[in-house]
């Protein structure tokens, strides 16, 4: 039994070696490598929604009072990607407020004063909010160059006040992870580290969008460059 098994891992090993050298994806780590193959044979997984939105009119709110992003482009960059994917793209509301909306109406706020979260809705003109408290956003791990972003995801009623999602199990709110993978040389130019951090708030939008509809997972998306 233990030479079969060693027999069938090397057989998928080579398979994958042969697979992968196809489609250019051959310098991938052994782990990477089976994903990869399971991914060319079967095809991608299907992700299923985590939450599926009431059909009203939504607002994204990238509330990020400790400035964990610097850039404001790139929290506005998040929240527009987002909505332009529930929106327009998966149309999952019936109908979307730009986000600017919810911005300025929390810039409204004083240090001792600030608004609730459904009422940055309301002032907005949404009905349902989601609301995005980043984490972390970062071109560096450990000491090497590693684009990765943390948020916490939640979902407000503005009429009634009440968190639609997640559960009481995830009073904060749901946790995500988003990150890519580049060719660690381009990252000490400058001008290629504001475009990683664009692509990395884009593709935080994207996902952010994806929590709420069923998508074909990849695991290759976000972690590889053309």
């Amino acid at each position: 039994m233990m030479h079969r098994t060693r027999t069938l891992t090397s057989f998928l090993g080579l398979l994958c070696t042969g697979a992968l050298s196809m489609f250019g994806l051959g310098t991938l780590s052994g782990c990477d490598q089976v994903a990869a193959i399971m991914y060319v044979v079967e095809g991608p997984p299907t992700v299923d929604a985590m939450y599926e939105l009431p059909k009203k009119k939504v607002v994204v709110f990238v509330d990020d009072r400790a400035s964990i992003i610097m850039r404001s482009s790139l929290r506005r960059s998040i929240a527009e990607t987002a909505t332009e994917e529930i929106v327009l793209g998966q149309k999952l509301v019936s109908g979307g407020i730009h986000p600017d909306a919810a911005t300025n109406a929390a810039a409204t706020e004083g240090v001792d004063n600030l608004l609730p979260i459904d009422e940055i809705g309301r002032q907005a003109g949404a009905e349902i909010l989601i609301y995005v408290e980043p984490l972390r956003f970062t071109m560096v791990q450990d000491g090497m160059p590693r684009p990765m972003a943390q948020y916490l995801v939640k979902v407000i009623d503005c009429k009634t006040g009440a968190r639609l999602w997640p559960g009481d199990d995830l009073p904060a709110g749901h946790p995500l992870t988003v990150m890519l993978s580049f060719k660690v040389s381009s990252y000490y130019e400058e001008s290629n580290r504001e475009a990683l951090e664009q692509q990395l708030a884009s593709f935080s939008g994207l996902r952010i969008a994806q929590l709420f509809y069923e998508h074909e997972g990849n695991p290759l998306d976000g972690e590889l460059n053309p």
